[in-house]
């Protein structure tokens, strides 16, 4: 992956969130709030069909939409909506996709084909994934909070890990010792 693809996951200038909502129990919700509640001083665009408004921005109906370039989507819709994501994304010029949706080739012969339907969308559309199956990343350095937990500071410590379960209480437990 070459420094621009990167810095488009890791340091993107704009986020757009698909699957926003304004419930906030949904991970769509949750991750526009992590943004505008973080240091991320980058654009954010909530996109969904319905479009209206959450926590003060326009929500967008969809990826050509949007009112600026976005780098990065993170996708909080279904597994079965991710191909088609992945592809509007491409169609969309934004780089580098987040999807956070289960579902995949871990439920069956059902999921390994929406799994191999997203690769196939991505190789066509030239669209870098991260997932399925995340929980996000963050980048605390940038203000990025793509995992929707609140109250995290940025420390001296940086984690990459595989596995969501095992990041959150490292996060955590840093927290508690030192603060961040």
């Amino acid at each position: 992956m070459s420094a621009t693809l990167l810095d488009a996951v890791l340091r993107p200038r704009a986020v757009a969130v698909v699957g926003a909502s304004s419930d906030p129990s949904k991970r769509g919700h949750q991750a526009v709030r992590a943004l505008m509640e973080s240091t991320y001083d980058g654009r954010v665009y909530p996109v969904n069909p319905r479009g209206g408004s959450l926590l003060g921005l326009e929500v967008h109906a969809s990826l050509d939409a949007l009112p600026g370039p976005a780098d990065l989507a993170l996708v909080c819709t279904p597994a079965a909506t991710a191909a088609e994501v992945v592809a509007a994304c491409g169609r969309a010029g934004i780089p580098a996709a987040v999807l956070l949706a289960v579902g995949f080739g871990e439920s069956g012969e059902a999921g390994e084909a929406l799994e191999r339907a997203v690769a196939d969308a991505a190789r066509e559309y030239g669209v870098r994934v991260v997932g399925p199956n995340t929980s996000g990343l963050m980048n605390l350095s940038v203000g990025l909070n793509l995992i929707g937990a609140r109250g995290v500071r940025r420390g001296h410590l940086g984690l990459l890990v595989q596995s969501g379960n095992l990041a959150l209480n490292l996060m955590l437990d840093a927290g508690r010792r030192s603060g961040g």
